[in-house]
């Protein structure tokens, strides 16, 4: 009875461990810590990330905390843990990241009303750096990438020859048709298969980061943009208010003569 119940407590852990786990790749930070806020009310809070986007949760209490992602890498220890102090001190925990990992997780808890507690967010985390950190990100891993798609190339035209055809059949399937033709391909497709799924599936996420290389210089784009107009209405704001001040002080100057 008790191997039993061992055996169904290591299955269900094993099904747990597959729903915790789940494969993301976000383009912009603030929807991933949306997305991480969401969870967390679920019960389900960030244990681990990988380094390909896979997100790993573990089973907790619901709770409603507000995330925010950082990007960013130190030289030493030291730097490191004055980056995670200032921002403890203002309210902030980390709760995820390394030195070199790039990607820096923090919460804060929320009042009644779903507001950050946290303070100073725009200054400590500000969304442009985030922005450019997630498309440095982006281009480490299009430069992995490149670096695993010529080495699978290598090692293909190592055994098979350099040449192109190494993505074909190497019988001649010319003429063939109906049950001879499905003689001719049965024999060679899981070799066939085994060159051609994992090329083109690495192909295929290198294509993928590309792209969101180029959609996230939008969003930088649009982010400076609107911190441009921000600065400018604040600077608008303050020449309003000096000139006001100075109408008042000649006014009253006025007056008093």
């Amino acid at each position: 009875m008790n191997e039993k119940m061992q055996e169904f407590e290591h299955r269900q852990a094993k099904a747990d461990k597959k729903l915790l786990t789940k494969a993301t790749i976000f383009l912009d930070p603030a929807e991933e810590a949306a997305t991480l806020d969401v969870m967390a009310e679920m019960g389900l809070i960030l244990d681990k990330y990988s380094y390909w986007d896979s997100i790993s949760f573990k089973k907790g209490k619901p709770v409603r905390v507000h995330h925010v992602l950082d990007y960013r890498w130190f030289k030493t220890p030291e730097e490191y843990m004055s980056y995670i102090g200032k921002r403890s001190v203002r309210g902030w925990t980390h709760i995820a990241g390394t030195t070199r990992s790039g990607r820096q997780y923090f919460a804060c808890d929320v009042d009644s009303d779903g507001n950050p507690l946290g303070k100073e967010e725009d200054i400590l985390f500000p969304r442009a750096e985030a922005l450019k950190g997630r498309r440095k990100r982006f281009i480490t891993q299009v430069l992995s990438l490149t670096l695993v798609l010529l080495a699978y190339l290598a090692a293909l035209f190592a055994m098979f020859g350099f040449s192109w055809e190494i993505f074909g059949f190497s019988a001649d399937l010319s003429g063939l048709s109906g049950v001879d033709l499905l003689y001719a391909v049965l024999p060679e497709l899981p070799f066939w298969l085994f060159k051609v799924i994992p090329f083109f599936l690495l192909l295929g996420f290198w294509v993928y980061y590309i792209v969101d290389i180029f959609r996230i210089r939008k969003l930088i784009y649009a982010e400076a943009v609107k911190n441009v107009s921000k600065k400018t209405k604040k600077s608008e704001a303050a020449a309003e208010a000096e000139g006001e001040a100075v109408s008042a002080r000649s006014i009253k100057r006025l007056g008093d003569e």
